[in-house]
């Protein structure tokens, strides 16, 4: 493991002020804090901390934060996409209840997923207003460096694992900070889908995670998490690859490259090759994957996890077919469909789930089902976040597909509270499990 522990910078002290310098947006009983910076960071640097009381004079966080320059369009729904881009995205938005029931709420702070190469954490689908406002706790949502800008690296010019190291550094901003908003700085839960979710999974074992104490809960949603091993050859690979690229190039130049690579030779390089992009295990801050087991038994034992993942994941990611054509792709796809989830998404959270048990902790593996019918969305990769994050952004999606109106408001409100258990107790109650049918192994 490379030892650049000197470039960690030192995490604000915890209620250092009672007053915010600016003043929410309020919409129907949530306060909105959008944009906040939680670090500044200059192109292939390590992010340096942004201390709450060094934001410009007449800041307002009224702006929702931009996403990291990236491709579009790249495969199937885009619903996580933000409405704007910019290589300054190291901001974060907090959500609390504008009314809230007593102080120190639970704190879920939100990772978006998109392959490491899209999305945004204030994208417009990711409002949680109703999971702020039905559990009585506090959301943020963390927008960090993608593609080649934040998750490819191995030389002293172009470091490994920025992005990992953005969303450190989003932790130790919320350690340092969320006190100020009503939020406990002792239970914060980690939250991640897709590959916001393998990210939570590595920073678990990330070294300063458990020695600073950032994360109490975590949830890992629809993560393909065994898809992050045995990347060193895929990595050295696009590493050389993409060495000419001209390092003051615009940032949508290097994001059109990263997106050449969506798919990176699976023949090649093996599964591997269908998640290129991503955490380095070996490089700064991560541990060989080796050593994974050992870092994770550092906070296993304090720290609950939920992990899991939809049963038809792999029919989420594929382009739009016509609605008529639903259940004959339903019944000739249906297999493949159940096998390449199995191996890419169920396999993993089991296998995670045992690694972490076996590491000290406590581990609930769930299988969720959502919306009915032979439509080709239904249970898919994404389709949960409709629920979670049930909000005007998904009308018209057919992520939202087999459900309607009574059932995804029944569906929605007891997988919000299943959520908010985790994050409030460390357990997940079976009474909300069954009403959002979902089955805890």
């Amino acid at each position: 493991m490379n030892n650049e522990r000197e470039h960690r910078p030192v995490s604000p002290q915890q209620g250092q002020s009672s007053s915010l310098p600016f003043s929410p947006v309020t919409r129907n009983g949530i306060n909105y804090f959008w944009g906040i910076p939680y670090a500044s960071a200059r192109r292939f640097s390590y992010p340096e901390l942004a201390p709450l009381e060094n934001l410009p004079m007449g800041f307002t966080a009224d702006t929702p934060a931009p996403g990291c320059p990236q491709p579009t369009g790249l495969a199937g729904p885009d619903i996580g996409q933000p409405v704007s881009f910019s290589e300054d995205c190291l901001k974060l938005s907090v959500m609390t209840p504008a009314h809230a029931e007593g102080t120190k709420l639970p704190v879920m702070v939100f990772f978006h997923g998109g392959s490491y190469l899209t999305g945004g954490g204030d994208a417009p689908a990711y409002d949680p207003h109703k999971l702020v406002e039905e559990q009585n706790l506090v959301v943020v949502t963390v927008t960090y460096r993608l593609g080649l800008l934040g998750f490819l690296g191995g030389t002293a010019t172009r470091p490994a694992n920025l992005g990992l190291l953005d969303a450190l550094t989003a932790l130790r901003w919320v350690k340092g900070n969320i006190e100020r908003f009503g939020g406990d700085p002792e239970c914060v839960t980690a939250w991640g889908q897709s590959a916001g979710g393998d990210l939570v999974a590595r920073l678990l074992a990330t070294p300063e995670v458990a020695e600073e104490n950032l994360i109490h809960r975590a949830i890992i949603q629809s993560a393909p998490l065994d898809l992050g091993y045995g990347k060193q050859k895929l990595a050295k690979h696009l590493l050389a690859a993409t060495e000419h690229l001209d390092r003051r190039a615009p940032a949508q130049v290097w994001a059109h490259q990263g997106g050449r690579y969506f798919f990176a030779n699976p023949l090649r390089f093996g599964w591997s090759g269908f998640l290129p992009l991503g955490c380095q295990f070996g490089a700064y801050p991560l541990p060989a994957e080796e050593e994974e087991p050992v870092q994770l038994a550092q906070l296993a034992a304090r720290v609950p996890l939920l992990v899991g993942n939809m049963p038809r994941e792999a029919a989420g990611l594929t382009p739009e077919f016509p609605t008529a054509l639903g259940k004959f792709l339903f019944a000739w796809g249906e297999p493949l469909t159940r096998w390449l989830t199995e191996r890419i998404y169920t396999r993993a959270s089991r296998n995670f789930a045992d690694k972490y048990r076996r590491a000290g902790g406590q581990a609930t593996v769930y299988s969720l089902e959502t919306g009915s019918g032979w439509h080709y969305r239904r249970s898919t990769h994404s389709s949960d976040l409709s629920l979670l994050f049930d909000n005007p952004a998904w009308e018209g999606s057919a992520l939202r597909a087999g459900a309607g109106p009574s059932t995804r408001t029944q569906q929605g409100r007891a997988l919000r509270a299943v959520w908010a258990s985790l994050a409030r107790t460390g357990s997940v109650p079976a009474q909300y499990a069954d009403a959002a049918r979902i089955s805890l192994a």
